[in-house]
């Protein structure tokens, strides 16, 4: 059976994860946060520090994380999904990244020594499955102010993936 690892506990990629420990894979997991892992190896998982090591211990690796800096880092990083890769890895995509961003990822993947494979499947997330306090008809000012300050925040956070573990 295919070990599958998770990079990335957050709204949508815990989810995930519990469905594949449920479904009887062998699941391994990491998350920028690391208590988020903790329920994860309650229920069966094993829990590690980096991507790296996700990639190390798993045949496929979905990662499930905010933004393509994210997504640059969990990957390529110091300690990220190409530091662990071996032959016939598949790493799945699923952050809502630009088309730009998963092309150059796909080609340092294959570039990369050892190579592996990638899938680009981004998914997104209805207002039906928001939580409530996040819901909003359209955008005013504040919400696109505050869209501004997460992206920056999210550039700061990408830089957290890639030093973490040292």
């Amino acid at each position: 059976m295919e070990r599958v690892g998770f990079v990335g506990l957050g709204i949508m990629g815990a989810p995930m994860a519990r469905n594949a420990i449920k479904a009887g894979f062998p699941v391994t997991v990491t998350n920028r946060t690391l208590d988020r892992a903790k329920p994860f190896e309650e229920a069966g998982a094993t829990v590690v520090r980096t991507p790296r090591e996700v990639a190390e211990h798993s045949d496929l690796v979905v990662t499930m994380v905010t933004s393509s800096p994210d997504v640059e880092a969990v990957t390529f990083g110091p300690d990220g999904i190409a530091a662990g890769a071996h032959s016939g890895l598949l790493a799945i995509d699923m952050s809502t990244i630009s088309p730009a961003a998963s092309r150059v990822i796909a080609k340092r993947a294959a570039a990369s020594r050892p190579p592996f494979h990638t899938l680009d499947a981004p998914v997104s997330i209805t207002a039906r499955d928001r939580p409530a306090s996040s819901r909003t008809r359209s955008p005013s000012r504040s919400t696109i102010s505050a869209s501004r300050r997460r992206s920056s925040s999210r550039r700061r956070r990408a830089s957290t993936w890639s030093a973490r573990g040292r």
